[in-house]
């Protein structure tokens, strides 16, 4: 089962990777990374494959503590990992 990881996943170029990432590569899982967990589930919703939402901030200590704990825990085989988080002033 391929899986990607991709944080900043609730909008802009991360949402876009997701649905990309389905339509042209047929990805099976995803765990999205993001602040906004409605966002993030209605996108799981759309994709209609497994998704694993977690939500975190990481551009806090703790965010980041929760991304390292779940990979941590579940050692995931990443395929992909797609950087998209980030913040604007």
């Amino acid at each position: 089962m391929s899986l990607a990881i991709i944080t900043g996943a609730s909008s802009g170029i991360g949402k876009e990777f997701a649905y990309q990432l389905k339509e042209k590569l047929g990805i099976e899982e995803f765990w999205f990374i993001a602040r906004s967990t409605d966002k993030m589930r209605k996108i799981a919703e759309d994709l209609g494959v497994k998704v694993t939402v977690i939500t975190a901030d990481l551009t806090k200590k703790e965010g980041i503590e929760e991304y390292r704990s779940k990979l941590l825990s579940e050692r995931p085989q990443v395929d992909f990992l797609i950087n998209c988080a980030g913040f604007g002033v």
